[in-house]
């Protein structure tokens, strides 16, 4: 509610209301006045008034919590620490979705990184220029912090998120193995030199999971007795299930068998310590089965 009292030759005005910030201005007439605390109480209703949290709490303060809270997985820190070293110290107050929105475009027309040393010893610069899938993972990283703040904590009134808009992405190309082509394939990934290829690509053609998430998967995510399991390393950073039947189930037992207890990891490294790099023997399959594009 506004409280308007006469001191000496001027009106004095405050509003009060509960979650918002106290304001107080001094006017030279009455009217001024009561203008003045009819347009801050309609922004108090509309909530385009930020609440004392916004203007309590920075950016990085915000995502602080939210990586404590919600611990995400690299690629969101990734995507969170790009925009910290951009807003960290901004009240969330000041923020707008104006100030996202030009992020975007920066985001997408890259930023600028070290490339070769010239000849005199100073580095050159190049462009890492972003597509619009991947401006829009950064902002769906961003979007879950903010909605964390408005709807969880009540930092916020509303998301800025709301009003910025995903980049309009291509259509993904569509490419299906014929039948020959995939005999071709399984046969060459078969008498290739590293044993674990055609394991592998059974599994991506029986399963429709990402080379990534098989990469990722530990003994420890399946069930040999039942042929289910859970992705945890998913592109979008969520859990999912996955099946494995038939053929695919049986190349999973196999592997079983000569499983290497030094690892986690069902497509180990020669040393253990991380996922298996199946790009040279992938090439040199797809080079000896004859399939292109």
């Amino acid at each position: 509610m506004a409280s308007i009292v006469k001191r000496g030759r001027s009106w004095f005005c405050q509003v009060r209301r509960q979650g918002a910030p106290t304001l107080r201005k001094t006017f030279q007439t009455k009217k001024e006045a009561i203008d003045w605390a009819a347009a801050v109480e309609g922004r108090i209703v509309d909530g385009t008034l930020p609440r004392h949290e916004a203007m309590r709490h920075t950016f990085g303060e915000m995502v602080d919590r939210f990586q404590r809270e919600v611990e995400p997985d690299k690629n969101t820190q990734r995507h969170l620490a790009w925009f910290c070293e951009r807003l960290g110290p901004r009240r969330l107050s000041s923020i707008t979705a104006a100030d996202l929105n030009e992020l975007k475009t920066e985001l997408a027309q890259g930023s600028h990184l070290p490339g070769k040393a010239r000849a005199d010893g100073t580095k050159r610069t190049q462009a890492k220029l972003r597509s619009p899938a991947t401006v829009n993972r950064y902002f769906t990283s961003l979007s879950r912090v903010y909605s964390k703040a408005a709807n969880e904590w009540e930092w916020l009134d509303y998301s800025p998120m709301r009003r910025v808009p995903k980049l309009k992405e291509p259509r993904g190309r569509v490419r299906f193995l014929s039948d020959p082509e995939r005999q071709s394939l399984l046969e060459a990934c078969g008498a290739d030199m590293d044993p674990l290829l055609y394991a592998f690509v059974v599994l991506a053609l029986s399963t429709g999971a990402r080379a990534g998430e098989l990469q990722h998967l530990t003994w420890r995510d399946i069930d040999l007795k039942t042929g289910r399991g859970k992705l945890e390393n998913t592109k979008n950073g969520e859990r999912r299930a996955i099946a494995f039947r038939g053929h695919a189930l049986q190349q999973l037992q196999v592997l079983a068998q000569v499983r290497r207890i030094d690892t986690p990891w069902i497509f180990p490294s020669a040393s253990g310590t991380e996922p298996w790099n199946y790009r040279h023997a992938w090439y040199r399959a797809l080079a000896a089965s004859g399939v292109e594009d």
